[in-house]
């Protein structure tokens, strides 16, 4: 019973319109996840070229802030004049030192107005440091071998950026390091200036750039040195620099998918401006993904739902088109036992409907048929006898052409002889033995027999030439298909003519798988108008004799649509047919 359901018809519906189903829900829960996913991408790349262009425009901003800062008090005509003075100056006068400092303190203490900076210290070799050093006046020997003094110095900026590792108990801190120039000889420099910014001032903008829980923001120096970051992933911050570069990002251009350690990522970055600094953002895939995964469970669960309602439907309809179609089935089955007469059935309106209509009427027809076909049978044989008998006439006639021949030789009458001699070879082609098909050969023979004894009625005024190559000869061809058309070439040709004389060429030739025989005359020719109608079936028009049209279709239902005849003529000149056969070597 499982088996019979799973090979019914129902179960067939069933699982075709499941399937196409399951196909078309797949296809949009795929094209609806890409298209969102795609969205989603697009959005976090707006959204982090945004939150990486406002980080950078904050962090530009203080960076900005600070310098200006430092330029101010390194510009200063207090701070230019105290660090011009030796240590020579403030031995002799320790008053102007006290005095010196103090005003020098107010200066730097105006700075600390703003919270990004904790302490200034100045560094020289001239000035207060020289004679005394406190906590805002440093000798500049006591940097002379650090890190940072000999970065500074070998760079060919008059600033620097340093990370607080270079100094002592400055780990949270970053380092604005600048030359303080002479402004009363040029190219000299008095000293140094550092201002100490907390790290937390920019770790507080990085941090605000929360694109994804898992975002990553980092700056870093152009020593690869990390400045602060949210998240950091980077096992070696060289590789922050190997993947800009390897990936083809241009600094102001939006984030772009590259690939860190196998995993895919969005990337951009920005150059801080007056300072050696690189924003990066990395924005993990699997973040992005993220967004987009509670909206897919949504779909998938109510595709499933979907599903669900739907399968118990399909298989109702599924069942109920096939019980139209078991109606269908039984009335063909009772025509297979051959009741053809029944009942109309009334089985919907739709496409199985017209079909049981379309069947019952070929029901009745068919019957009908049926009762015709026994009416006929009688006909039929009658035809057949007639067949019989219109074989039997032409023997009759070759016989008795036969006959007359051997008498007019018997008594001497040569011309009734040859005559009747001739007439009988041209039925004796033309009957044979009963086959249908004859060498090339046997159909030369025949035309040539017709035209000797149509030169014996128009006493030689026809010439046939045979020019066809001897290598022809034992090809087939249909019989009685060049003596109609040599019978019109003088019929309504040569006999044209005013002096009713003329020549009739036949030749032959290969033209790779096919074989043209063309029948030429020297007649009247054909007009266009007829020429043009001439292989076209007339259809209610009596035909007389054996037309060119019936060889033409006789070639042409034999050997296909490619062969058969075609017509050439001009008015005065004469007529070409050319026979397109195909190369037949046996039978």
């Amino acid at each position: 019973m499982k088996t019979r359901f799973l090979k019914s018809f129902t179960f067939r519906i069933f699982s075709v319109t499941s399937l196409v189903l399951l196909i078309s829900l797949a296809a949009l829960t795929l094209v609806n996840s890409y298209s969102l996913s795609r969205r989603e991408t697009e959005q976090q790349i707006y959204s982090g070229t945004n939150t990486l262009n406002q980080a950078a425009s904050f962090i530009e901003y203080r960076v900005h802030a600070i310098e200006g800062i430092m330029n101010v008090i390194s510009y200063d005509d207090t701070i230019q004049t105290v660090l011009s003075n030796s240590a020579e100056y403030y031995s002799k006068n320790i008053a102007n030192w006290n005095i010196h400092t103090t005003d020098c303190r107010e200066i730097l203490y105006n700075s600390y107005t703003t919270d990004n900076i904790d302490e200034i210290r100045l560094y020289s070799s001239t000035g207060p440091a020289s004679f005394e050093e406190t906590d805002e006046f440093k000798r500049l020997s006591s940097a002379a071998r650090t890190e940072w003094y000999e970065r500074l110095n070998s760079s060919q900026e008059s600033s620097l950026w340093i990370p607080g590792g270079f100094f002592e108990g400055e780990e949270d801190h970053i380092l604005y390091v600048k030359k303080i120039s002479d402004l009363q000889k040029l190219g000299n420099y008095l000293g140094y200036i550092t201002a100490s910014i907390p790290v937390s001032k920019i770790a507080d903008i990085v941090d605000q750039g929360e694109l994804t829980v898992n975002t990553c923001l980092a700056v870093i120096n152009s020593h690869n040195e990390l400045i602060t970051a949210k998240n950091n992933v980077f096992d070696d911050l060289s590789d922050i620099r190997t993947l800009i570069d390897e990936s083809g990002l241009e600094a102001e251009e939006s984030l772009a998918q590259v690939k860190y350690n196998g995993n895919p990522y969005l990337c951009g970055f920005r150059e801080i401006q007056n300072s050696d600094w690189t924003l990066i953002i990395l924005v993990p895939y699997a973040d992005v993904l993220l967004a987009t995964r509670g909206f897919q469970n949504q779909m998938l669960l109510s595709v499933l739902v979907l599903i669900l309602i739907c399968l118990p439907v399909m298989y109702k309809l599924s069942k109920s088109l096939n019980s139209r179609i078991v109606v269908l089935k039984n009335l063909m089955k009772q025509s297979s036992s051959g009741n053809f007469i029944t009942r109309p059935i009334d089985n919907g309106s739709d496409e199985i409907g017209e079909l049981t209509q379309s069947f019952y009427k070929m029901q009745t027809k068919i019957a009908g048929l049926m009762e015709e076909q026994y009416r006929s049978v009688n006909e039929i044989k009658d035809l057949e006898f007639q067949v019989l008998q219109s074989q039997i006439n032409p023997h009759f006639l070759y016989n008795t052409l036969d006959m007359i021949h051997w008498m007019g030789l018997k008594y001497n009458c040569i011309e009734v002889s040859e005559a009747a001699g001739k007439l009988g070879e041209f039925y004796s082609l033309s009957l044979g033995h009963g086959e249908k098909i004859v060498p090339i050969q046997d159909e030369l023979r025949h035309i040539q027999t017709f035209v000797n004894i149509q030169n014996m009625r128009f006493e030689n005024r026809i010439t046939l030439l045979i020019q066809v190559p001897p290598q022809l000869y034992g090809y087939y061809m249909l019989k009685i298909v060049l003596q109609p058309i040599v019978e019109n070439s003088i019929n309504h040709g040569i006999l044209e003519r005013e002096d009713e004389t003329g020549t009739i060429t036949v030749s032959g030739s290969m033209d790779g798988d096919s074989i043209r025989l063309t029948i030429s005359d020297n007649g009247m020719g054909i007009p266009k108008e007829k020429l043009d109608s001439l292989l076209q079936k007339k259809n209610g028009q009596k035909r007389h004799g054996y037309g060119v049209w019936n060889i033409h279709e006789r070639l042409r239902l034999a050997y296909g649509p490619e062969y058969g005849l075609r017509y050439e003529s001009t008015v005065g000149e004469g007529t070409t047919v050319t026979v397109v056969l195909p190369v037949v070597t046996e039978p």
